[in-house]
């Protein structure tokens, strides 16, 4: 019985797992035909959808081609109906044949005196600055009018810039059309700020830097690298938000932030916000002031003195091709390579593309005629040159044609010279020394071989020069290299001369005294005498790290910008003193020598405005089309500047009959105490 019942639900057992399983089967097959039928439904509602938008697009775009042509229906109606009841146009363009003439005549009959009055630049920087954007100016003809040429383009708009001409006026003078000269006005402006702005104006680095420092140190403030002030420029009341732009001197204006190096030239620019807004305000909201905020506090990084940047066209070393080439071997992006070797993607992509076409990493050779001459006979000019430095480039022709047995030119020989790294200078008029100077030098650089450089920077340098009054012949020339100019073989003798000055000067490792000019006679007691009295005679025990930060008593000075008391005191930026009344002598020196270098940028505002006199008055000119105008001036002022442009004294009487500039506030904030350091020892210093 027991084994029967045990059967029997065995039995049972098995047909319970039997009846699951098919229970599971037939409930998975259902699932499956569910899920199936869901995606058929998905699948139609999207055809339906798609459908549908189909639709509605042919719709929407049969009723857009039926608006269309009804319009072109009615616009051909009115002019066939104005055709066959109104008058025909009795002018296209106008004849000016007066502008073409005075543009003739500027072009052919102005002297560089007349250039420089109506241009504010000479003929040759015109013809240079046209060469910079003529590409952007150029502009197609057609048949139905010929385009105007870059130069005049140019020169329409430099016109305008220059004189407070209205543009009815310049319109006339120039023969265009009065929307002409508007449209030219925009494109020139535009053409500046895009083509050149990059070119020149950036802050300095390398040897610009550099030079910028020993120039603010001539100023008597040494580790200055600029100084920024804003001016404000006149404009006509706008539409939105007039108030904004009304200053405290009543009147509307945009502001220019500036930093100015030691030659009067924009570094850096920062225009278009209000009239009414704080020198503090526009400085934070700066690119200048962001980029060394992320710098903490660094505005020329602490590498930039010590990084050696190529030139334009130089080669890439083939140390620098050949980690290019590895990493692209790796598999990494060409604009990933450009980033970390701080490259250019174009510069990448042709050393890659060089590499694909030939295997090799070296630079392609140029293409051309072979010089007639080669490295030896360059060898044996140079050699030739450096003997007889006194000789004329007739002669070295002579010689070379002599020696090499080749016909050779003096224009040839000339760039043979140059090719040797020589040129030819005039000869520097010094005495000789006799036996017994030249044994007191010798004893005395014996005496100094072990000195280390912390101690040579130590040392105050002093010397000084004697200038004729009465000069005599011009001298002779000489053929040498830049190295080679205090050669005695480069030296002409000389003897003394009545009528002259001599100019005594000193400096050390951190800064350059003032020039003292001495009359009379000259004798030691008097040179010592002049030697106690200049304000470098103390110097300071200094050092320098990473060649661009000063350390003196233990507090590093970086290279900084200075300006008035209207801006914080950052380490970055250096102001004076404010409180006027418990100031020690060391601290109004201080003051005296920053408000002096400070001057610069003032100077330069003036030049700026007394050479382009659109910024004086007040421009019928969009307000959002003001900051490009006054943009594209400081371009001008710079390229002037750096040709030497000559700026008439006419000019500043212009620039000082204009609008009072608004004044300026003082700026209070809690200084910390690491930039309160570093200008208590800048007092020290200066």
């Amino acid at each position: 019985m027991a084994r029967e019942l045990s059967l029997v639900s065995s039995v049972d057992s098995a047909s319970m797992m039997l009846l699951f399983h098919t229970f599971s089967k037939q409930l998975m097959l259902c699932n499956g035909l569910l899920s199936s039928h869901r995606r058929v439904l998905d699948i139609k509602r999207t055809l339906d959808e798609n459908l549908e938008r189909s639709r509605r697009e042919y719709e929407a775009a049969r009723r857009r081609a039926r608006r269309r042509y009804v319009r072109l229906r009615a616009l051909a109606l009115c002019t066939r109906l104005l055709h066959l009841h109104g008058l025909e146009r009795r002018v296209w363009r106008r004849d000016r044949p007066h502008g073409e003439v005075f543009w003739s005549n500027v072009l052919a009959n102005f002297d560089d005196e007349q250039w420089v009055d109506h241009f504010r630049m000479s003929r040759s920087t015109f013809e240079f600055l046209l060469g910079l954007v003529e590409t952007k100016l150029r502009r197609k003809s057609t048949r139905w009018r010929k385009a105007l040429e870059p130069r005049r383009r140019l020169a329409i708009v430099l016109w305008w810039y220059a004189t407070p001409s209205e543009y009815r006026t310049i319109s006339c003078l120039f023969g265009v059309g009065l929307s002409t000269v508007c449209t030219l006005v925009r494109q020139v402006t535009s053409a500046l700020n895009t083509v050149i702005l990059k070119q020149f104006i950036t802050l300095p680095e390398g040897e610009i830097l550099q030079n910028t420092l020993r120039g603010f140190a001539g100023r008597g403030y040494p580790m200055c690298a600029g100084a920024i002030n804003v001016t404000h420029i006149p404009i006509s009341s706008p539409r939105e938000n007039p108030s904004a732009y009304f200053n405290n001197k009543k009147w509307h204006s945009i502001i220019l932030q500036a930093v100015v190096d030691h030659n009067m030239c924009f570094t850096d620019i920062y225009v278009g916000y209000p009239g009414r807004t704080s020198n503090a305000r526009l400085l934070a909201s700066s690119p200048l002031y962001k980029k060394a905020e992320e710098q903490d506090g660094y505005l020329f990084p602490r590498e930039c003195l010590s990084e050696v940047k190529m030139g334009r066209g130089s080669p890439i070393p083939p140390m620098l091709r050949r980690k290019i080439v590895e990493q692209y071997q790796k598999g990494v992006s060409q604009r990933k390579i450009a980033k970390s070797l701080k490259l250019s993607s174009s510069t990448v992509h042709n050393i890659i593309q060089r590499f694909r076409e030939s295997g090799t990493i070296s630079v392609r050779k140029g293409q051309g005629r072979k010089t007639i001459l080669d490295a030896r006979d360059l060898q044996a000019l140079r050699w030739h040159c450096i003997t007889y430095r006194n000789a004329t480039v007739m002669e070295i022709t002579t010689w070379a044609q002599e020696y090499f047995r080749k016909t050779l030119s003096v224009s040839t020989i000339h760039r043979a010279i140059r090719r040797c790294r020589l040129k030819r200078y005039r000869s520097k008029k010094k005495p000789y020394l006799n036996m017994i100077q030249k044994r007191r030098r010798f004893l005395w650089a014996k005496a100094h071989l072990k000195w280390t450089v912390a101690k040579w920077k130590t040392v105050l340098w002093s010397d000084e020069s004697k200038f004729e009054v009465l000069l005599g012949k011009l001298g002779r020339h000489v053929i040498r290299t830049k190295e080679d100019k205090d050669n005695p073989s480069c030296y002409q003798r000389s003897v003394q001369k009545p009528a002259s000055l001599m100019v005594w000067g000193c400096m050390s490792a951190y800064g350059m005294g003032s020039l003292h000019i001495w009359k009379g006679t000259i004798n030691a007691e008097r040179s010592y005498d002049t030697d106690q009295s200049t304000p470098l005679y103390n110097s300071l025990p200094v050092t320098y790290t990473d060649q661009d930060a000063l350390t003196v008593n233990g507090v590093e000075i970086p290279v900084h910008l200075i300006g008035s008391a209207a801006y914080p005191l950052k380490k970055w930026l250096m102001k004076g003193f404010t409180d006027e009344h418990s100031l020690t002598p060391e601290q109004r020196h201080f003051n005296s020598q920053l408000n002096s270098a400070c001057t610069v940028a003032e100077n330069a505002f003036g030049r700026l405005k007394g050479r382009w006199r659109c910024l004086l008055k007040r421009n019928d000119v969009d307000v959002a089309f003001m900051p490009d105008i006054v943009t594209a001036c400081c371009i001008l002022h710079n390229v002037c500047e750096m040709n030497k442009e000559d700026f008439l004294p006419e000019w500043t009487a212009d620039a000082d009959e204009v609008l009072q500039q608004p004044d300026t506030d003082l700026y209070r904030d809690t200084v910390m105490d690491g930039t309160r350091a570093i200008r208590d020892t800048m007092v020290t210093i200066v």
